[in-house]
């Protein structure tokens, strides 16, 4: 299984890289087209000098001394290839597969402030109503996937079972010959 992922990265057009953390003990075949990630305007997007305390950017400047201490530290250390890493058997490996089908973020989120205009609300509420209706989802807004984070709502469901149901404690899939071999 590929198992990889990004960091949260400021990119400069200067310097267009990107780096993705491999986090299988075999390399992972990346295909053109395959989403990494979503690219925002750090203007936008991060959070402002003036918007913050002097206590918090004084903690802020402390953290960032310490990574940027941490960083020249790692760049001293020698180069590894990553050929080096897989271990034996590591050139009968072959890469295979495509682009996968996993869910991935919604490449146009929808911003918090277009929340009502993306809604559609019945056009047989009366005034009132939609603007009862307005009130309610305004409120509940992080139950809405926004700005390109999930929704969330805090509610504890209750699912009825049938009185005779068992506990059922198999894995999702079967697993093939193969890999109950190495499990």
């Amino acid at each position: 299984e590929e198992f990889f992922g990004v960091p949260d990265s400021l990119i400069s057009k200067d310097n267009l890289f990107l780096q993705v953390a491999n986090f299988t003990s075999h390399p992972v075949n990346l295909n053109e087209g395959c989403l990494l990630g979503l690219g925002h305007n750090p203007e936008q997007w991060l959070q402002q000098k003036d918007s913050t305390s002097q206590e918090d950017r004084v903690q802020f400047t402390a953290h960032s001394q310490a990574i940027k201490s941490m960083v020249s530290d790692l760049l001293k250390l020698p180069a590894v290839n990553s050929q080096d890493l897989g271990g034996e058997g590591q050139e009968e490996f072959k890469l295979s597969g495509g682009p996968k089908t996993a869910e991935t973020s919604d490449p146009d989120p929808v911003p918090s402030s277009k929340l009502l205009s993306e809604i559609h609300f019945s056009p047989d509420l009366t005034k009132e109503q939609r603007k009862e209706l307005e009130k309610v989802v305004l409120h509940h807004e992080k139950a809405f996937g926004l700005d390109g984070r999930l929704g969330h709502y805090n509610a504890k469901v209750q699912i009825p079972l049938r009185e005779d149901a068992k506990e059922v404690s198999l894995p999702p899939f079967g697993t093939s010959p193969e890999k109950k071999q190495v499990i």
